[in-house]
């Protein structure tokens, strides 16, 4: 099997992992691939709310 890489241009490091207190580009684009929240955003119906973790 062939390993393959993936680049991700970013502004810069993250500070911390904890996104209570980080809140810079950086963590805010990493925090959606490490944490799910209990409601997200339909991005493809007007920013409506839709349940993420929750169940309704």
């Amino acid at each position: 099997m062939t390993r393959r890489r993936l680049k991700v241009g970013m502004s810069g490091f993250p500070r911390s992992l904890d996104p209570v207190i980080a809140t810079d580009t950086a963590i805010r684009r990493t925090m959606p691939q490490l944490f799910e929240t209990l409601i997200t955003f339909d991005h493809a119906h007007d920013m409506a709310l839709r349940p993420g973790l929750a169940e309704r």
